[in-house]
């Protein structure tokens, strides 16, 4: 590596940091890096709200699919502005959509449990 691109890759923050900042410029990996983060955070947040709620039965899994999806569509376009001719929104829908259904089914049933617990000793 020259010494140009070492002192050129000193400059480029983190993905992370850019990601909270408007109309930054992102590689396509960067982008699914992001989607893929994105939908572990809201699958934590929405598995605690709906659990604390409480939201049961499929009620629940349609709100945390619905609203997982609308808010990464808003956040890429509005917020970050990407390039959408250069994306699939479906492949932006599902990149790291089973695992944050893994985190939110955990959280969801945990916060269900903590804050519901009435229904565990029937």
């Amino acid at each position: 590596m020259s010494h140009n691109n070492k002192k050129k890759n000193k400059n480029i923050s983190p993905v992370w940091v850019r990601a909270l900042k408007p109309n930054q410029e992102f590689e396509k990996k960067e982008i699914m890096d992001v989607v893929y983060v994105e939908k572990q955070i809201l699958g934590i947040i929405f598995g605690f709200i709906l659990g604390a709620i409480p939201v049961t039965g499929i009620a629940g899994i349609i709100i945390f699919l619905g609203l997982t999806s609308g808010i990464t569509l808003v956040y890429l376009s509005k917020f970050i502005k990407i390039d959408e001719s250069k994306f699939e929104k479906s492949d932006l829908i599902t990149e790291g959509l089973f695992p944050g259904f893994g985190v939110f089914m955990v959280c969801w049933i945990l916060s269900f449990n903590i804050f519901n617990p009435d229904h565990l000793i029937n």
